[in-house]
């Protein structure tokens, strides 16, 4: 999942790209925040299954327990939180 992001960010986004991963109980969270400010909403595209490449939040989507996406004057930032189980 975080591949997802990162590649995401390369792919889409411009400069550095910062991962941040956290656990806080039963859940991982996973942050990636490139210096892209790009345009347009952020979210899985719909696309069909003959379609090489592009299925990044649509994978993030399928996986995640919650997911947001957001822009900032100088960033682009997108999560997931993902509950695992502990043994």
């Amino acid at each position: 999942m975080i591949s997802e992001l990162v590649t995401n960010a390369i792919v889409h986004g411009r400069g550095d790209v910062d991962v941040d991963l956290s656990l806080a109980g039963d859940s991982v969270r996973m942050e990636v925040t490139d210096q892209g400010r790009g345009a347009g909403p952020i979210g899985p595209s719909g696309l069909g299954p003959e379609v090489v490449g592009g299925w990044g939040l649509q994978v993030i989507d399928g996986l995640a327990d919650e997911w947001g996406a957001w822009r900032e004057a100088d960033r682009t930032r997108v999560w997931m939180v993902r509950r695992v189980r502990r043994w």
